[in-house]
């Protein structure tokens, strides 16, 4: 049957059982159905639905396809025929499709949503793939899944990284097996029975870094404490250059003592250095230095140098007793006695008898620092005046004791000595 302008239905070779609805279509084969513009079924049992569409012949698939080296098999249904919905160029989207039973015998179509689950799932089995085998695996935009140094192996595949470990193992198992006795000794190691080579070791390990001139904690050896020691003070190192100290020295000991000759110095039981009786003269400290030699050498004693000063100006020597009344003498003869009409007492020491309602003929004084004292007696109606001259024990002891002695003499006090 065909119906429309130009339109054929079973004419070529005397098909039968064939329907074209449409401007020109065809159905020019058995059991066809052409509907449409230009729509042409041209294989039996096929149907060309829509403008442009046409049919072609069916691809019977077994019930196994191999595809990426996989296999899909015990596929439902036999083919008997196509349906078109267009052709090349002229393809056309079947949509509002139901979805279909999914089954191990269903033919349904499978319509879009159904396929996005499955590629969902697929997605999730190769991400949880990828993410079980860790490390440096990848999944790449085709789905495949890749790998780079597995396990630090410098191996980009499993087989590699098996046989590399594998090779390790082996050998490792060969090693240990053949170390046993050396591993069983080893573990066995105490203070007490480590060799020299152990002790060696142990050495080098603890005393790593260590260094005396700035403590970290460390072991150091006997060398380096020597090396420390070698360079500080020892006791052959202290020595008296002049002799006057003695040194000795006993068990890493130093003992120093004063050299003594018991002749001019001395020592008691408590240790205490003093100066012999006699052992100290003039002539051994002349130049203000007291050494052993000078002590020791017979000379005259300072005291035979004392008392020999003058009572004069800048003369700082010490005198004697007889310097001091041979002065006083003479300046008492000076003194003339015949003063009368005197009331008062004459004050010590460099005053001048003064008038006091009463003359004098004479007065009678001493100088600051001569150590004379003058004392006068007021005249009386039977006789004059009397002036009494005596020493000041204290002025001549001063005046003794500034004599120079500072580089020659001793001083009284021996506060030079």
């Amino acid at each position: 049957m065909a119906l429309g302008t130009e339109t054929v239905a079973g004419v070529e070779n005397g098909n039968q059982e064939a329907v074209a609805m449409g401007y020109r279509a065809k159905a020019v084969a058995d059991k066809t159905l052409a509907l449409g513009f230009d729509a042409v079924a041209n294989n039996e049992n096929s149907v060309a639905l829509g403008s442009n569409a046409e049919t072609r012949a069916f691809t019977q698939v077994d019930g196994t396809k191999a595809i990426n080296g996989l296999k899909y098999k015990e596929f439902s249904g036999i083919a008997d025929g196509v349906v078109s919905v267009g052709k090349t160029a002229h393809e056309k989207q079947i949509i509002n499709v139901a979805p279909g039973k999914i089954s191990q015998e269903s033919t349904d179509a499978i319509n879009g949503s159904q396929l996005y689950a499955a590629t969902i799932v697929l997605g999730n089995v190769a991400t949880s793939v990828k993410d079980n085998l860790g490390g440096n695996a990848a999944i790449d935009e085709n789905g495949n899944i890749t790998f780079t140094d597995i396990g630090g192996t410098g191996k980009d595949t499993i087989q590699e990284a098996i046989a590399f470990n594998k090779g390790n193992i082996e050998t490792n198992t060969a090693n240990i097996n053949g170390n046993r006795t050396a591993i069983a000794t080893k573990a066995d190691k105490n203070a007490d029975n480590l060799s020299v080579d152990d002790v060696n070791a142990w050495t080098t390990k603890l005393n790593d870094e260590a260094d005396l001139a700035t403590p970290k904690g460390k072991l150091v050896t006997d060398t380096q404490v020597k090396a420390a020691l070698d360079t500080k003070l020892e006791t052959s190192d202290i020595k008296s250059s002049d002799k006057t100290v003695g040194i000795t020295t006993a068990a890493g000991n130093v003992d120093l003592r004063v050299n003594l000759d018991n002749t001019s110095l001395t020592k008691n039981g408590n240790g205490v250095i003093g100066i012999k009786d006699g052992g100290v003269t003039t002539a051994k400290i002349a130049d203000g230095n007291v050494t052993k030699a000078k002590l020791a050498d017979e000379v005259t004693t300072i005291l035979d140098k004392v008392g020999t000063g003058a009572i004069e100006t800048a003369n700082h020597n010490t005198v004697t007793g007889d310097v001091v009344k041979t002065y006083v003498d003479g300046k008492v003869a000076t003194i003339n006695t015949e003063v009368t009409n005197l009331g008062d007492t004459v004050n010590t020491l460099g005053d001048t008898i003064t008038h006091v309602g009463k003359t004098s003929k004479e007065t009678v004084k001493a100088d600051n620092g001569s150590g004379i004292n003058v004392v006068t007696t007021p005249a009386t109606n039977e006789k004059g005046a009397i002036f009494t001259l005596s020493l000041d024990e204290d002025e001549v002891k001063a005046l003794a004791g500034t004599t120079n002695l500072d580089t020659t003499y001793l001083k009284t006090d021996g506060s030079n000595v």
